[in-house]
């Protein structure tokens, strides 16, 4: 039987690309990381690594294993993560971990409504990006994800988890008050082509989103201004210096001078999603699953309020 212990040393050596920044991650040596490796290479009965001026590059016999070993691997860690959960039976604090417009809209009114029913109930929130959140939650450091995909731009679903989806959140464009095209009811992301744009990095969904949606309707936005902070980028609308795509959450803390409006271009939306663990007996421990029927119920509202 393969080794566990050998199996996480190999999938961080992979992740980081080297002896010595695993052995960093891992808090081990680098001989005992080398000593770990030789093993498995030893127990599957080939080399999983060629060992160069670059550094460590898989080989094909390490490609299969880091696929096939992957799955186990999250399986381990959810099993953990449930048992530790079950130990306590959920009366321990419910841990959200969520995306930044989630958490400064909806989580704070989700867990208000909770404290009603649940008084007793410890809750805590941490801020993450998508991926992160549900690593947290892998690894039993939350509960709860609050994720987000775009429909051009998806996020990879991890199939030991549930993924449930709180809303289908529309996308519309923020303009400075008194733009030309304010007037509109609706806006179509043609009329926006020569408009200076704010966008966040380019690495992150939401702006790869944008840029695809442009792409469609053929042309590519021009950035002058940077940010992934919603408040950030209502300042720079509000001052008049450029237009932006939002989400509608992000819309509850938008300050006056500035208007939004959707877009008429086909279904631009964010796909906002809960991710937890499974259940073990098949059903949610009461708190927890009436904590994420608020997060849904309110999500909904909020959207239909702002918009």
């Amino acid at each position: 039987m393969l080794d566990e212990r050998r199996l996480r040393t190999f999938a961080k050596v992979v992740e980081t690309g080297s002896i010595v920044r695993a052995a960093e991650a891992l808090s081990f040596t680098p001989p005992a990381v080398s000593q770990q490796i030789a093993a498995l290479e030893r127990q599957v009965g080939q080399s999983l690594f060629s060992r160069g001026p670059r550094g460590m590059e898989l080989l094909r016999a390490g490609e299969i294993l880091l696929e096939l070993s992957g799955e186990a691997l999250d399986r381990l860690d959810i099993a953990e993560a449930t048992m530790r959960s079950l130990a306590n039976t959920m009366l321990g604090p419910i841990r959200v971990s969520s995306f930044g417009s989630a958490g400064w809209s909806l989580v704070p009114r989700a867990f208000s409504a909770h404290r009603e029913n649940y008084p007793h109930t410890a809750l805590s929130y941490a801020e993450a990006e998508p991926e992160d959140a549900i690593e947290h939650v892998k690894k039993d450091l939350a509960d709860v994800a609050l994720t987000y995909t775009y429909d051009n731009v998806p996020l990879a679903q991890t199939p030991t988890l549930i993924s449930e989806l709180v809303l289908r959140e529309p996308i519309g464009v923020v303009l400075p008050e008194g733009h030309p095209l304010a007037g509109n009811e609706r806006i179509s992301l043609e009329d926006l082509a020569e408009e200076s744009w704010i966008l966040g990095r380019d690495e992150t969904p939401c702006t790869r989103a944008t840029r695809n949606w442009a792409a469609a309707s053929g042309f590519e936005p021009q950035a002058h201004f940077r940010s992934n902070d919603y408040a950030t980028v209502f300042g720079f609308v509000g001052a008049g210096l450029g237009i932006a795509l939002v989400p509608a959450l992000s819309l509850v803390h938008r300050p006056s001078g500035v208007e939004y409006r959707p877009i008429k271009d086909g279904d631009l939306a964010r796909n906002v999603w809960a991710v937890v663990r499974p259940p073990v007996d098949g059903k949610q421990p009461a708190p927890l699953g009436d904590l994420l029927k608020n997060i849904q119920r309110l999500a909904w509202d909020l959207v239909r309020d702002q918009t």
